[in-house]
Parts: structure tokens; sequence; C-alpha cells
């Protein structure tokens, strides 16, 4: 049977010394010959015991921390002989401070590994996706009008209504470097405040490259970027 340990990964466990921790754990699993899979996750956000580490078990998880390099063989030999830990915190989510949040943002923050794709299709990972492949692209704009979702930026303003406007638009025919111009709003309007500094404009160009000559040097689109007072505009 193999022993499932997870350790986060997050930079202030990292700061206590989860790295080490996770290769001394490693080392005295295989020391024992111990089929061992170590996850490496987000922090549960108890710093003051991190390195935190759990051991799935039948019953949940459970948590011991702060653990260090030196405690990962009798770590190891508390979880195999079921016996009693300095380090053990008990059932992960029976430890008060966690035990009466609800979270949100963070709900899976310490039980998936961030980098697992089967981690995230078993939290429900591209369900959406696979939803609107079913509906296709009408249907998928249809849905998301029904919704009433709006957008997040200030205004408010119905998603579904922008995706319609935009599926509906006819687009000009691509013609030798046709230009794209990309309007940036940075006004989202009267009362709304927004947090220039982190919500850079992104800009695109659709300029086509110049026919060249065999062994010439690629010809590299290039943009003029012009501030309004409500926005940035790109011109190639």
């Amino acid at each position: 049977m193999t022993m499932r340990v997870f350790v986060p990964r997050d930079a202030g466990a990292l700061a206590v010394g989860a790295e080490e921790v996770a290769g001394s754990i490693r080392k005295a699993a295989n020391a024992r010959n111990l089929e061992i899979e170590i996850v490496r996750t987000g922090s549960r956000g108890l710093y003051w015991v991190e390195p935190m580490v759990e051991v799935e078990t039948p019953a949940g998880r459970v948590a011991y921390g702060p653990v260090t390099e030196e405690d990962a063989e009798s770590f190891i030999d508390s979880v195999l002989t079921g016996a009693t830990h300095t380090r053990r915190l008990g059932p992960t989510d029976q430890i008060p401070w966690l035990k009466r949040q609800t979270r949100l943002t963070f709900a899976r923050c310490g039980i998936v590994d961030p980098r697992s794709l089967d981690d995230y299709r078993r939290q429900g990972g591209y369900r959406g996706l696979k939803r609107a492949l079913t509906l296709g692209p009408e249907g998928t704009v249809e849905e998301i009008v029904q919704s009433g979702l709006r957008g997040r930026g200030g205004a408010g303003f119905p998603t579904g209504i922008k995706w319609r406007t935009v599926a509906q638009t006819e687009a000009p025919p691509v013609i030798h470097e046709f230009p794209a111009h990309v309007s940036c709003p940075r006004s989202p309007g009267p009362g709304i405040v927004l947090n220039r500094q982190s919500s850079l404009p992104v800009f695109a160009s659709s300029a086509a490259r110049k026919p060249r000559m065999p062994n010439s040097p690629p010809t590299v689109p290039t943009m003029t970027l012009s501030f309004t007072t409500s926005g940035a505009t790109v011109k190639p």
C-alpha cells in the first residue's frame, strides 16, 4: 500500500524548510522500502506550524507540524505503527483555526497539487469547457446571456451582450498588411475606482509580414502606442 503524504510548496513553507523536509521524508521511506507518494500543495495558512505535513488515512488527513528534517524518520515510523508523535496536530479538518472557517477563494489551497491536471479534473476542471463544446458557439453565448453574468471591471456590463455583439459582427476581409487597432479603456465610469498599476492594457497587431526574398531576414511587424484620456491605442 502506498503512503500518501502532503507537503506544501508555497513560498512561506519553503522559507522554513519544506523542500528539505519533503526530501528527508522520501529518503526515510526509501530506507524502509516503503512506497510513498509525496503531493506538493499550497499552504493551509497555518504558518506558525509550517512545514505542516499531512498524511492520508481512511478517516481523512492527519496533520503534523512544524516538521523538521530530523523528524522524518520518527514521522514515518509513527505513521506505520500508529504511535503518537510529538508533532501530531490531529485530523486536519478538526484543527480549531481551520474548523471555524468557510473558505471560498482558497477552498482547494492545501488540498490539491496546483500543477496536477489530474487533481484539477477531480475538482471539476474542464466541466465548463465540455459544456461549451456540447452547446456550441451560439448556445454558449446564449447561456451566458441568460445567466446574467456581468463584467467585474467596475461598470458591470452584461458579459453575454459583449460576446453576442462580437459574434454577430462581420469582420472585414483580411488583406495584405491589414492593421488591427486595439483600444484598451482605462476609465470604467464615474465613481469607479480602478487600480491602474495592476490593470495594464494588452495590445495586439495582425499586421502580416511582407513577402521576402530567400535568405533575407524576416520582417517583424512594429506597433505604435498612443494614449488618450480614455484609453490606449496601438497602431502597427
